[in-house]
């Protein structure tokens, strides 16, 4: 995720990449994303963050609990 930021950089693999996940997204099927890679790995640092793989899902995750809860928020 951090290669697409504004002090991030792309590599030659990524067009690739971005494609075959678009092609994944337009099936539709499931309806779904499995957000779990990694989910068994996390653990809590001595400051209270919540600590994963580079590799994990974890970012994804909390970003859309974050989502869900501003959107139920009253």
């Amino acid at each position: 995720m951090g290669s697409v930021g504004p002090a991030g950089f792309l590599l030659a693999d990524d067009t690739e990449m971005y494609e075959r996940n678009q092609r994944g997204l337009e099936i539709r099927e499931p309806e779904y994303l499995y957000l779990k890679r990694g989910e068994h790995r996390e653990r809590r640092d001595d400051d209270g963050y919540l600590i994963g793989h580079s590799t994990d899902d974890l970012p994804s995750r909390e970003f859309w609990k974050h989502y869900r809860s501003m959107m139920e928020a009253d």
